[in-house]
């Protein structure tokens, strides 16, 4: 009996070990490039059979194949939606129970300018197909040349196109290139045909080596080398190996598909160089022009012969420069075959709206599960009342929006609530201001039928323009009237003929007369300048006598100058729009003059200057500050009311700052760290100050250009102080409060290399005043940094907290090119129009040089034509602080 036990005892201890060692786990790491290609072998260390992954890999980006065991890259990967997977792989046998667990940790790798950016700026959309080819020329003239002194050369062949054919072939070799998300190509051509091949040998060796072509319209660029190589590999250049190979490359720069590319090139030849197909020509320049259209590929196809396949999946487009994939609504990842919730609401029609038409707004769930409610809701922008239009259970709900008018404007919200209380939204904003074409009226409901150039605009009808009037501006300006509807009257005498567009007095033809040295009209500014010769004198004498009068009473009482009364202070503010609330908030702020010991000028510009002072604390020690009033030119320049006005917009919002900041300084009142600190304003004498704390190492701006000389900042370095500026954005946020110039020149650097976010308003060119460009803007004349400024501000005037965010966009960029003035390619100092059309062209700063791409991803977010698909301050500050720079 005991032999029995004996043995049953030990059948059951060798059953555990065998079920224990059939169930262990293994594990082991690897990592692998997010661009890595569809069928890649990851590891083959997996053994046995029956292989099945049970966890780990929720989208199916890896199997399993043969009886080997080895992983394989099933679909493409993408570095931002996962970077880590835990494959957990199930190995069977023969029997049910007799299995075990392999966990392979997958790592993978962010590679730089991966995965492509889909850029809309040079998308294309099939309307210009051409099979096989992206880029399409249809138009081309012939080849010209001129000699040092300008005088034509006689060429030996008419057409240098037609007698040197350098069409390429299927044989001839192309590489293509793309620069991610900027509207570059590059290409490099290796030429087959023996006859190609000596063309350009005779050209190299004549010293025409590069071309450079301009497209005036679309402001695109095209550069040209010819180069050769000794000894390139057979591989590299198949037909031309062991030999010298001439290659040209190429770089065409600001391709907006959207405009034609009618490039001028000009190619300069040497003096002592004789162009083969130009006999006469011995130094001088070769000009020739074409025009071009980007086809585009057909669907499914990219690259420069259209050669490559896309990888875009579940309906998303496939760009033709660099495959690039647009997702539709629910789906994520480099190729778009990842599902995401997502909720959407687009506009029917997307085209523009007018007053007086129809939209349809259509809110869609996607990839959503449970839904409890579709919801579209309606904030107006008059009346800033939230309604509630439509309310549906399934994944879309509709509202239809009938004769579109004023009181459509607002924000419409796209909501999803599921079952489980996740809430899901978008929103779609609606601003309707104009008439359809050729409609005038409040609701448009006049029809213009304007003529002679004249423009149709919504309130006024017809505005002609100067030698036309009348409601359709059919009729010429009556005799002796000229200009903008004929308001203005000639001084023309005798037989002088008054020209009905500026009123200069001409004579008839034929005819002989004086002509006055200026033209003999009296305009409405010359009538009005007229009148100021002798009502301003009058003014000024009438104010003289009336202020000698008070100063006379003022003296007699106290013998001295005296402030203003508070009862006159009031009396001025009310006359400003100044609220009784924000006086209250300034006066719990206010410091004593005597208390303020001034040292020397530090900042001084157009409209404000900075002087350093020391400010005595009671019962503390004495400290530095920086002290900012309007400057005298800004005062005799705008008045009184502007500069007063912008103090108290300052000094409110610096109040409320540190009275709801939630960072104290252990002293009595609050400061954020990333904020200048307020220390109290002046106000009851001239010039009126604000009291700042005093940064010692300046502004940013100063700050980044020096930097270039000492290689001890690093790019890290710098982008530390772009996360102290990010995080007073959030504080902004939180309290509804938009900067409008966040940039470098209005960014602190203290001693300890704090950033410091100051200037809300006073003194925006204390540091610098080339930034700003006057412009009129709700009404008013101001000077405006163009350059920091989002579409939605220089097209509307719209200042929000996404606006915000652009302009940290581009301080990011002046961070990254070490303080240089920010620029487009196309022109150096744009007008507000300009900056306009180039933004909603797609045109946007570009990639600095040596500036990491993941660092211009997060500028080109910024960026963002829709500012609600703009990264929040708090995103910002959590990728800058992930950044490997």
């Amino acid at each position: 009996m005991a032999v029995v036990l004996c043995r049953v005892w030990h059948a059951v201890l060798w059953s555990l070990l065998l079920y224990r060692s059939a169930h262990a786990q293994r594990y082991f790491n690897v990592s692998i490039p997010e661009n890595t290609t569809v069928g890649w072998l990851v590891t083959n260390t997996v053994q046995g059979r029956d292989h099945k992954i049970v966890s780990g890999d929720q989208y199916g980006r890896f199997n399993i194949s043969g009886r080997d065991g080895s992983i394989r890259v099933a679909n493409p990967l993408d570095y931002t939606v996962d970077s880590v997977y835990e494959l957990k792989v199930k190995i069977g046998g023969y029997q049910a129970v007799n299995y075990t667990y392999v966990v392979a940790s997958i790592h993978v790798l962010d590679v730089e300018e991966y995965p492509p950016v889909y850029n809309r700026s040079c998308e294309t959309d099939g309307s210009n197909l051409v099979s096989g080819r992206l880029i399409n020329i249809t138009e081309s003239s012939d080849w010209i040349g001129r000699d040092s002194t300008g005088s034509p050369a006689l060429s030996s062949a008419s057409n240098l196109n037609e007698n040197y054919d350098f069409e390429l072939h299927h044989n001839d070799l192309l590489q293509f290139k793309t620069d991610n998300d900027i509207c570059d190509i590059e290409f490099t051509v290796i030429l087959e045909t023996p006859r190609k091949v000596e063309d350009l040998k005779k050209m190299f060796n004549a010293g025409l080596t590069s071309i450079q072509c301009l497209s005036p319209t679309s402001h695109a660029t095209l550069d040209v080398e010819l180069t050769k190589i000794s000894n390139l590999s057979s591989q590299a250049a198949p037909f031309q190996s062991g030999k010298d190979t001439y290659v040209i490359i190429g770089h065409v720069r600001n391709i907006y598909t959207r405009q034609p590319l009618d490039f001028h090139c000009v190619a300069h030849v040497p003096s002592k160089s004789t162009i083969f197909v130009f006999n006469s020509l011995r130094g001088g320049t070769i000009s020739v022009s074409f025009k071009a259209v980007v086809a585009g590929c057909a669907e499914g196809r990219y690259g420069g012969r259209c050669e490559k396949d896309c990888i875009c999946k579940s309906g998303a487009r496939c760009h033709s420069f660099n495959g690039a994939c647009l997702c539709t609504p629910g789906w994520k990842g480099v190729a778009c075959d990842i599902p995401t919730p997502d909720v959407f609401i687009r506009a029917i029609p997307q085209e523009r709206n007018y007053i007086s038409g129809n939209l349809t707004l259509v809110c869609t769930a996607v990839n959503v599960e449970n839904i409890s409610i579709v919801t579209i809701t309606f904030r107006s922008t008059y009346t800033n009342m939230t309604e509630t239009l439509v309310e549906n259970t399934s994944n879309t709900a509709k509202y239809q929006i009938q004769f579109l008018n004023s009181s459509s404007n607002g924000v419409y919200l796209c909501s999803v609530t599921t079952l489980d209380g996740i809430t899901l939204q978008d929103r779609y904003v609606l601003n309707v201001t104009e008439c359809p074409p050729n409609r005038h009226g409040e609701h448009c409901e006049k029809v213009c039928d304007c003529e002679n150039d004249a423009k149709c605009e919504r309130l006024k009808g017809c505005v002609c323009v100067p030698v036309w009037t009348g409601a359709q501006c059919k009729m010429p300006c009556p005799a002796g009237t000229f200009g903008q509807d004929c308001q203005e009257h000639c001084r023309c005498t005798g037989t002088e003929l008054c020209d009905p567009v500026n009123g200069t007095c001409n004579c008839r033809e034929g005819e002989k007369c004086t002509k006055p040295e200026r033209s003999n009209t009296w305009t409405s500014s010359e009538l009005y300048a007229l009148s100021a010769l002798f009502v301003v004198p009058i003014a000024f004498m009438a104010g003289v006598i009336v202020h000698k009068k008070k100063w006379g009473q003022t003296e007699e009482k106290t013998g001295t100058n005296v402030p203003k009364q508070p009862e006159q202070k009031e009396e001025m503010n009310a006359l400003l729009n100044i609220s009784r609330d924000t006086m209250d908030k300034v006066s719990r702020w206010e410091l004593k003059e005597d208390d303020l010991v001034l040292d020397r000028l530090v900042g001084q510009g157009c409209f404000g200057n900075v002087v350093l002072a020391r400010l005595n604390i009671p019962n503390a020690e004495p400290v530095m500050v920086a002290a900012k009033s309007v400057s005298a030119a800004r005062l005799e320049q705008e008045g009184d009311a502007q500069w007063h006005r912008d103090f108290y917009r300052e000094a409110d919002i610096l109040i409320t700052l540190h009275e709801h900041a939630e960072v104290t300084d252990g002293e009595e009142r609050p400061v954020h760290p990333n904020i200048v600190r307020l220390y109290g304003v002046i106000t009851e004498s001239r010039p009126k100050r604000i009291v700042l704390e005093y940064a010692a190492q300046g502004d940013l701006l100063a700050y980044l250009r020096k930097s270039r000389d000492n290689p001890n900042i690093t790019l890290k370095d710098l982008a530390g102080l772009a996360v102290g500026v990010a995080r007073a954005l959030q504080e902004l946020e939180v309290l509804q409060i938009v900067h409008r110039d966040v940039a470098a020149r209005n960014v602190l650097v203290t001693d300890d290399n704090v950033a410091k976010l100051a200037d809300f308003g006073l003194a925006r060119d204390v540091y610098t005043n080339t930034m700003y460009v006057r412009t009129r803007q709700a009404g008013r004349d101001e000077p405006l940094p163009l350059k920091w400024m989002s579409i939605e501000a220089l097209r509307d005037g719209e200042y929000t907290c996404q606006g915000d965010v652009w302009s940290f966009g581009v301080l990011l960029w002046e961070i990254a090119t070490r303080g240089e003035e920010p620029h487009y390619s196309d022109v150096a100092r744009p007008s507000c129009r300009h900056l306009v059309w180039v933004l909603k062209e797609g045109g946007r700063l570009e990639r600095p040089d040596g500036c990491p791409m993941e660092l211009y991803r997060l500028m080109s977010k910024c960026w963002h034509a829709n500012p609600h698909r703009r990264p929040s301050a708090a995103t910002i500050e959590e990728k800058l602080d992930n950044f490997n720079l």
